[in-house]
């Protein structure tokens, strides 16, 4: 009990004089004068000694004295922008967009033709030439067929062959100022004609007229030659015809090539022979008044034709050159007794005319003049009566 006195009487003596004696030993302490400054309360920024390290605070342990380690590890959220922006950026990309696109657009590309295959080619051609073969024959080739096939044959627009013969009688005559060029003559004369039918619509024709025993008297004495007067023509026929209707009207178009000519002996005295030649574009028409007689009515032209004159050793001609034209018309009628034998009658006029350019080349052996310009009318007249067979 005692010594518990003296320690506790101990240690209280100990603590009064630390108390006592700490104020005196702080305002003797060297290391004051590098802890304050100025005498104001030192502070943070104000410390200036390597002995002592200030413990941060929350604030600066967040931001300025943030470890490395730390701002690896903490990844800062994404701020939105606001409304306003975000509305701006979308439509400047949109409009960036629509401007690329305007830039993008490529004009357009013509589409390449696609190439004409053999087969189609062919085919092509194929269906080119039925139409022409039905425009030419009037029929394709099932109609063509049947017609063949038919066993009833209702007129003679069903032959496929015609024969024509008949004795014809020939008037001839040429007017000219000229009088190598004047002069007439007539003679009994042949006709013949052929008609080959491909189809009831389309055919070749073909026709030979000519005189047997015509005579032309000579202008330097007076001897009299033989003169013959022929009329040929070869073509191509296109008709129009209703087979099953034996009273209707049938009508047909000639494309021919015609020569008509009147030829004496190059020895008779101050006379020529003449030929003229060309295409003639022809019209006929049958006109059915009954089954057993039809009226025959036609027209042709010969628009351009090449005239000709020959002299012999005489050396007359009319001109140096000339413009020659004709035109004809013709007129009859046809008896049918049956679909292969008829009788028919047929009047033909032609009329030719030449206009020569320059002077001839003889004087008249008449009257002594040379003529330049010359006009030369020539007519031929046919009349015809004959037999016609088809089949």
């Amino acid at each position: 009990m005692r010594v518990f006195k003296s320690l506790t009487l101990s240690l209280f003596v100990n603590v009064l004089t630390l108390g006592l004696v700490s104020p005196s030993f702080a305002d003797l302490d060297p290391v004051s004068p590098f802890i304050r400054g100025g005498g104001s309360s030192p502070t943070i920024e104000t410390l200036d000694s390597n002995r002592f390290s200030v413990k941060p605070s929350e604030e600066r342990r967040g931001s300025i004295y943030r470890s490395p380690r730390s701002e690896a590890q903490v990844t800062p959220k994404p701020q939105s922008p606001p409304p306003s922006l975000a509305e701006e950026k979308k439509t400047i990309k949109v409009e960036v967009k629509e401007s690329e696109e305007v830039i993008a657009e490529k004009p357009p590309v013509e589409p390449t033709p696609e190439k004409t295959s053999v087969s189609e080619v062919t085919q092509r051609d194929t269906n080119f030439l039925e139409r022409l073969r039905i425009l030419i024959l009037g029929v394709n080739d099932e109609e063509f067929k049947a017609i063949k096939l038919r066993q009833k044959k209702n007129g003679d627009g069903e032959n496929s062959v015609e024969i024509s013969l008949s004795p014809t009688y020939f008037y001839y005559n040429s007017s000219s100022s000229y009088s190598v060029r004047n002069l007439s003559s007539s003679a009994p004369g042949y006709s013949v004609g052929l008609n080959l039918w491909i189809s009831p619509y389309f055919g070749i024709e073909g026709k030979a007229q000519a005189s047997m025993g015509a005579a032309v008297a000579s202008l330097t004495d007076n001897s009299v030659s033989s003169l013959t007067l022929s009329h040929n023509r070869i073509g191509l026929s296109f008709r129009n015809i209703d087979l099953d209707n034996q009273l209707s009207p049938q009508t047909t178009w000639m494309i021919s090539y015609v020569d008509n000519s009147a030829t004496t002996s190059g020895s008779t005295g101050g006379r020529v022979s003449t030929q003229s030649s060309g295409f003639q574009v022809a019209f006929e028409a049958q006109l059915p008044s009954s089954p057993n007689y039809s009226h025959l009515v036609g027209v042709s032209i010969d628009p351009k034709l090449t005239h000709k004159e020959s002299s012999g050793v005489q050396n007359y001609e009319s001109g140096q050159s000339n413009v020659s034209t004709a035109i004809s018309a013709n007129i009859g009628g046809r008896i049918k007794f049956d679909r292969k034998n008829q009788v028919y009658w047929l009047v033909e006029h032609r009329f030719e005319k030449n206009l020569f350019k320059g002077a001839a080349t003889r004087v008249d052996p008449e009257n002594g003049t040379l003529p330049d310009g010359l006009s030369v009318n020539q007519s031929l007249t046919l009349f015809s009566i004959g037999y016609r067979w088809g089949k």
